[in-house]
């Protein structure tokens, strides 16, 4: 048994960050959770790899919301995801953006949709592209408005086909105009007929004349009369004769 076994969390608290850094992964292992939730944002800063590792999730759950923010870009990409996942809420939502930022591609499907609820919007504009593009097909299909309407657009036009052709309806009707503009063009051709049929006429009539012509002909039938009536002149300058011949 270790000498941290016997420490009080007040003593805890007291320890250096080279000490904090210096702890082995049979130290880590002794921690109770009142020594854990007497952690400070600066000792969590100092976590090494090694200590991070040895760090189970009943453990970073005692963590103070204070401790949490500790977690910055240094140490972000030392989290297994395995711990990401296990954060709380509250947790979840003390991490910084400098941190969130650190965020790799690896612990990217910890992102569980109710994980990623719990950030702002400038928390999760944050988020790499890197990191971004890998959340699972899953989580994306799970997010609610709130979150898609934080994404920026540059994040949107980052996302994978497969990703955009996974929003769920929630999802899918909060894209604001100026996002569906971001589309490229093979995300915007990666929306189904049933995707298509969902789309407001606000959100349709903020698509561009150039966006309208790389629909498909099923894209395009998916749409109805009171879609149609919608429609700006620019956009009706942009469709094709392949389109016109569906009216």
């Amino acid at each position: 048994m270790s000498f941290i076994s016997s420490l009080p969390p007040d003593q805890i608290a007291r320890l250096s960050t080279k000490a904090i850094a210096a702890l082995t992964s049979s130290d880590w292992q002794e921690f109770n959770a009142s020594q854990m939730a007497a952690l400070t944002a600066i000792q969590v800063s100092s976590i090494s790899a090694r200590g991070w590792m040895s760090i189970d999730t009943e453990q970073v759950v005692a963590l103070s919301l204070d401790a949490i923010s500790g977690i910055n870009a240094r140490t972000m990409p030392l989290l297994p995801s395995s711990l990401l996942g296990a954060m709380q809420g509250e947790q979840i939502a003390a991490l910084t953006s400098l941190g969130l930022r650190a965020l790799t591609s690896a612990q990217a499907p910890a992102l569980k949709p109710e994980w990623l609820e719990s950030l702002d919007t400038p928390q999760i504009q944050s988020i790499s592209n890197a990191a971004l593009t890998a959340i699972g097909t899953g989580e994306i299909a799970g997010l609610h408005a709130q979150t898609v309407q934080s994404f920026s657009e540059i994040q949107i036009r980052q996302l994978k086909t497969q990703q955009i052709a996974a929003f769920a309806d929630e999802g899918l009707g909060a894209l604001a105009s100026n996002q569906l503009r971001a589309l490229a063009s093979a995300q915007l051709q990666a929306l189904s007929t049933a995707q298509m049929d969902l789309l407001s006429n606000e959100q349709l009539d903020g698509l561009t004349s150039n966006q309208f012509k790389l629909l498909s002909t099923q894209q395009f039938n998916a749409l109805d009369a009171s879609d149609l009536q919608s429609f700006e002149t620019a956009q009706l300058r942009g469709l094709s004769s392949r389109h016109i011949a569906q009216l």
